[in-house]
């Protein structure tokens, strides 16, 4: 009786673990799920493509054909890994607290009031004010650059990079690899510039592109997102 009476117990009790199991299995789907489809529509709100998958060699191969039981998590698992190596490359948010003083296109030279292509976005800020990674990645160079001033350009890979010019002061060095939101500088008045500022440039494959979509894309990141829990997922 006493055999049969721990047998039910470990029964009862392996029936309880399954079901937490279940619910936490669940819950974890419904997590990866939400995450997907907000890095989803960051991603097309960014309007970037998805990398394609690299075809493998089928030559010198063989076997049998069992075919794999397709499940959805598994194909969420995919689409959610795919995601996460398409955005963790991705230089999002604002570098620095200030607002924008001077946006990417064509402008009137702030020194010789002549028309020119501004590469970049310009950020109002004191001196002294912290600059910050907005992805993780490599830093490329870190020195004074001309007209650039004190500046830092960070690989994100890809062939994504971000640069940071006219800082006071810059804390990182060449070789360094850097985190999303790790700061890496301090905001200044450095080479061709007419007050503390600073000038944030996004390029992929060598070629200046807007940044401006990359800060709205935060933002959706941001109201997307209520609880303090979820917005860890994106930190």
């Amino acid at each position: 009786l006493k055999v049969t009476s721990l047998e039910l117990d470990n029964i009862e009790q392996a029936t309880v673990f399954k079901q937490e199991k279940e619910a936490l299995m669940s819950a974890a789907v419904d997590e990866l799920n939400e995450r997907s489809e907000l890095i989803g529509r960051i991603i097309d709100n960014i309007g970037i493509k998805m990398p394609q998958n690299k075809k493998r060699n089928a030559k010198h191969s063989g076997g049998p054909f069992i075919q794999y039981p397709d499940r959805d998590t598994d194909e969420l698992l995919f689409k959610a890994d795919k995601y996460l190596n398409t955005i963790q490359y991705l230089p999002l948010g604002k570098p620095v607290g200030g607002s924008i003083s001077s946006r990417f296109g064509k402008r009137k030279d702030p020194l010789n009031n002549k028309s020119a292509f501004h590469t970049g976005i310009d950020f109002r800020g004191n001196k002294g004010e912290g600059i910050y990674a907005t992805a993780g990645g490599v830093v490329k160079k870190a020195f004074r650059n001309g007209g650039y001033g004190n500046y830092v350009l960070i690989d994100h890979g890809n062939g994504y990079t971000s640069s940071f010019s006219h800082m006071q002061k810059y804390l990182v060095h060449k070789g360094d690899s850097v985190e999303r939101g790790q700061l890496i500088g301090l905001v200044g008045n450095t080479g061709r510039s007419t007050g503390s500022h600073l000038h944030y440039e996004i390029a992929l494959n060598n070629q200046p592109i807007n940044p401006s979509k990359f800060l709205k894309a935060a933002s959706l990141a941001r109201v997307s997102i209520s609880s303090p829990k979820k917005k860890k997922l994106l930190q």
